[in-house]
């Protein structure tokens, strides 16, 4: 079952729910909102984050038969140990093979995010001015800011002004969980 979300409206109850979030409780606050988003616009699309658990054991008892509702994967690499060039080919493969044998089982995926991206070194992505306590897991290379796509002066701080010295995202990697 495919959507065309772009012509359909959809809502999404809740991006990227904690991964360790007992199942049967997400899956009762699923249920509860799309309930209350069917009663107010039955044409709506009511969009559901895997929690990172897309697998037909997880989900194949979800909603079936329901209309107007689809789970949502994020399809990233960059949070992985660093690995060989294969791993990350292999890995994207089965990826796209989970979203076949849910589609093939009736229930409807989309990727509402992902990224090719192998590293996780990108500005504030691991949690502002400081990383996550174990990240990064690859050595990040400090790279000169391109010019603001606005245009230099319109936009306020960008680029950054090199007299000031570093002003890198990098942070410690030593903050601790919690």
């Amino acid at each position: 079952m495919i959507f065309n979300l772009y012509v359909r409206l959809h809502i999404c109850s809740v991006n990227e729910p904690y991964q360790y979030i007992p199942l049967d409780l997400l899956k009762r606050f699923y249920w509860e909102t799309y309930k209350i988003v069917q009663a107010k616009n039955p044409s709506w699309i009511t969009v559901f984050h895997d929690s990172f658990r897309l697998s037909p054991e997880n989900w194949v008892d979800f909603m079936p038969g329901c209309p107007n509702y689809a789970l949502d994967s994020h399809i990233y690499q960059a949070w992985a140990d660093p690995n060989p060039v294969g791993w990350y080919q292999a890995h994207s493969c089965m990826d796209g093979n989970s979203l076949k044998i849910m589609e093939g089982l009736g229930i409807p995926v989309i990727v509402g995010e992902w990224s090719l991206a192998i590293d996780n070194c990108a500005m504030w992505l691991n949690g502002l001015n400081d990383n996550v306590y174990g990240y990064p897991k690859y050595k990040c290379e400090m790279v000169t800011c391109p010019d603001p796509y606005m245009g230099v002066g319109v936009q306020p701080g960008a680029p950054p002004d090199p007299s000031k010295g570093p002003q890198d995202p990098f942070g410690t990697g030593k903050r601790k969980e919690g």
